[in-house]
């Protein structure tokens, strides 16, 4: 297999309405030639962009989200481009923190509902596996921001795919439940082995699409009726993320 590597130049341009992006890798003959616009604010992840990573508040970042970018350009690979479009979502996050000692990995999300509304979500996990820290972000299809804590939602894992590579056990389909807004989620990974392992630090973890199901309206444990009429279908897509699973894995940041 070729190494990576390219004589080029890669481009990432800030424009009025959003991102160009060019870039290649000469080598194995990829190359990426892409225009992304918004027409959304951006959305800071917390107040004033501060994400908080424990509950000490000695861990956060600084975090900022475009969550709907509609995406057009080419994709190349073995010198064949082929046009693509989409919809994207830009996440820029920075800290001088780490995982607190007693924290193991972390599980994100990041989703796209067909009705307008986009959801981030993370949980920070402890030793033993249990939630130490969680919070989320709801933005509605008008742009305003419901910032969510642990108390606001929950995650459960509903199936485990181990990887061959590392033997990691990753929970690829996921059940998300936030009960004020009376939504219930499943999300399933599209492929099971979206696995990234660094063949230079040894480091591992999951990340990759996902597809999105669910029911508005539906309050937990009941039927599909509710105060305001019988629940409906929600769809969409979205990414997870998946940190500090298998044998020894744990980020180093």
């Amino acid at each position: 297999r070729a190494p990576a590597g390219t004589d080029a130049i890669w481009r990432l341009e800030r424009r009025a309405d959003g991102f160009a992006i060019r870039a290649c890798d000469d080598r194995r003959q990829l190359a990426l030639d892409l225009v992304l616009t918004t027409d959304r604010p951006v959305v800071l992840q917390g107040p004033g962009g501060y994400s908080l990573k424990s509950a000490d508040g000695e861990a956060a970042s600084q975090y900022y989200s475009y969550t709907r970018l509609e995406v057009a350009g080419t994709v190349a690979n073995g010198g064949r481009s082929v046009p693509v479009d989409g919809t994207a979502w830009m996440d820029r996050e920075f800290s001088s923190s780490q995982l607190r000692p007693h924290q193991s990995g972390w599980d994100w999300f990041c989703l796209q509902l067909d009705d307008g509304r986009d959801l981030m979500l993370y949980r920070l996990r402890d030793r033993n596996g249990g939630v130490d820290f969680a919070l989320g972000t709801l933005i509605a299809a008008d742009g305003t921001v419901t910032y969510l804590t642990a108390d606001d939602f929950t995650a459960r894992s509903q199936r485990i795919w181990r990887s061959p590579a590392t033997s990691a056990p990753y929970p690829v389909e996921w059940e998300l439940e936030l009960p004020a807004e009376n939504l219930r989620l499943t999300v399933r990974a599209l492929l099971d082995d979206q696995e990234n392992v660094s063949q230079h630090s040894g480091v591992y973890y999951w990340e990759g699409a996902a597809a999105v199901s669910g029911q508005q309206g539906a309050p937990a444990g009941g039927p599909a009726t509710s105060v305001d009429g019988p629940a409906t279908s929600v769809g969409g897509k979205g990414y997870i993320e998946l940190t500090g699973y298998g044998e020894g894995s744990r980020p180093p940041i």
